[in-house]
């Protein structure tokens, strides 16, 4: 961030919150050298210039450049579960655990049992003009952000034409190019999930998962933060991508999955929605239904990977009830400290502690 775009945050800073430049070119001095690293672009980001704030408080905040040093205590021989979508997916069939049905891998020789294996392009034309009305979501095998992913209403084989789920319409064989296996991780087309009633009745007919962040150690397992992402616009999905996408977000009481604040946007742009801005409909009559089946789904998977000591599980809440959607080993911390809680508490200093001593 130039030093430009630094001042003029600041004076924005505090025209908000009245907090002068310079205590906050201290407060950017300090937590620069504190465990957090916090550069200015998180300082701003997490509104560390709230009056208020004790400083000892601040320095517990962790930044995304940061995150490999903040999850030091996990096992990585875990991480490809959350890597590999592939691999997830399996493991949850092996476990029973309730995930979206797969129907077909787009690479050139790997396989999911049940599934179609498209190899070339001509077969994933072909498999994609046999969907036909029927939708589905197509993501890749090896990303975390979304990129590459895509709802597909349904396909016009005759007109040569796929309808997105974001309105958009795209020639079949410019999809069909952009979504041909590779070598390195390939695609994985799986059965359009759809929202519970209750989810659907406020944020529209679309999915949003929810990033359930747990502790789990010797028999020990906490929620430490959930959070909901709320598709907002065209989006095809809920990802949130440190504040880029545009999408929304929500807190969640993890005793009850009740939403109890509901925002957008990121450092002075932060701002509390009473409403979904699609549906008009207000955030305070969702309480995510099934709330304790889904914990419950999250702490057992969790008894399988005892090398995560801090993951975080994707949840959706769908018309067939909750299903687990990916875990993702060391998750983006961004989106976790937006509402001033920093993610460095107990838990993890006696995680961090534990490591020292080995």
């Amino acid at each position: 961030m130039s030093l430009a775009g630094i001042i003029a945050l600041a004076r924005r800073a505090k025209a908000q919150t009245g907090r002068g430049l310079f205590q906050q070119f201290v407060d950017m001095a300090v937590l620069r050298k504190g465990p957090g690293r916090i550069r200015p672009e998180a300082y701003f980001k997490y509104r560390l210039y709230t009056p208020g704030l004790p400083m000892a408080r601040k320095l517990r905040f962790v930044d995304e450049w940061a995150r490999p040093r903040f999850y030091s205590f996990d096992d990585r021989r875990f991480y490809a579960i959350g890597t590999d979508k592939l691999l997830f997916y399996t493991m949850m069939r092996a476990w029973k655990l309730p995930a979206p049905r797969v129907l077909a891998v787009i690479h050139p020789w790997r396989v999911f049992a049940g599934a179609a294996s498209l190899r070339d392009s001509a077969a994933i034309r072909a498999f994609f003009a046999q969907r036909g009305n029927d939708p589905f979501f197509i993501k890749r095998v090896d990303d975390i952000r979304g990129r590459g992913a895509a709802l597909v209403r349904c396909v016009d084989a005759a007109a040569g034409i796929v309808s997105l789920g974001s309105g958009e319409a795209v020639p079949l064989d410019d999809f069909v190019a952009r979504h041909s296996g590779t070598r390195d991780g390939g695609f994985v087309v799986q059965e359009l999930a759809r929202p519970h009633p209750d989810v659907a009745a406020v944020i529209g007919d679309r999915l949003a998962t929810v990033r359930v962040m747990t502790f789990a150690h010797e028999g020990t397992f906490k929620v430490k933060r959930a959070l909901l992402r709320i598709p907002v616009g065209t989006s095809m999905t809920d990802n949130f991508a440190g504040g880029i996408t545009g999408n929304a977000y929500a807190a969640i009481d993890p005793d009850t999955g009740k939403l109890t604040a509901a925002t957008r946007g990121t450092g002075p742009d932060q701002h509390a929605l009473e409403c979904h801005p699609d549906t008009g409909v207000p955030f305070a009559r969702l309480t995510l239904p099934d709330w304790e089946k889904a914990i419950a789904d999250i702490r057992r998977a969790t008894s399988y990977l005892p090398g995560l000591k801090f993951a975080g599980w994707d949840l959706a809440f769908t018309d067939q009830g909750p299903m687990l959607i990916e875990v993702n080993a060391a998750p983006g911390v961004i989106l976790p400290q937006l509402y001033l809680e920093p993610l460095m508490d107990a838990d993890t200093d006696a995680l961090h502690a534990l490591g020292k001593a080995a």
